[in-house]
């Protein structure tokens, strides 16, 4: 009898303990993914870029051109100082000027980059040498004016 009762204690014991550990782990949720991609994303963010290549395009109704700008060229070349603080630093020909930025992962993995709290960009390409941002505005029909859509892609290198 005592035999039994100790090997009924024994395996209460090892059940005990077995739920315990395995309540201690938790199970990774949707969110705690992409918490890590976004701190990945910023991380890969951080440092000096150097914008080498920026164009706008706008096209009207029918899909044509209406205006193009290029916004590389510009001397000195534009540097983007992204740092941890979730402030980036902008030194071109006007001095230095400092923004905001949010980078953020969405649920289809697409990466994306706020500044300021108003300007969003996909950001198409990031690694350790490139970077590339597009943006796409589209105008409802009803609005008047010529434009209906426009376009902005920017690249950049890092210094």
């Amino acid at each position: 009898m005592e035999r039994r009762l100790r090997k009924i204690l024994g395996l209460l014991m090892l059940l005990a303990i077995s739920s315990l550990m395995l309540s201690a782990c938790k199970k990774k949720s949707a969110e705690d993914d992409q918490h890590e991609s976004v701190s990945s994303l910023k991380t890969k963010l951080a440092g000096k870029w150097l914008l080498i290549k920026g164009l706008t395009t706008e096209y009207d109704v029918a899909g044509k051109v209406v205006r193009q700008e290029d916004i590389s060229g510009t001397k000195p070349i534009p540097v983007y100082d992204f740092r941890e603080n979730d402030i980036f630093y902008l030194s071109d020909y006007r001095g230095e000027k400092n923004f905001s930025y949010m980078p953020s992962v969405g649920a289809d993995g697409r990466s994306k980059i706020v500044i300021d709290g108003g300007e969003d960009y996909d950001i198409t390409l990031l690694n350790k040498t490139d970077m590339k941002w597009f943006r796409e505005r589209k105008v409802p029909d009803e609005q008047p004016g010529v434009i209906r859509r426009a376009v902005m892609e920017v690249e950049f290198k890092k210094q």
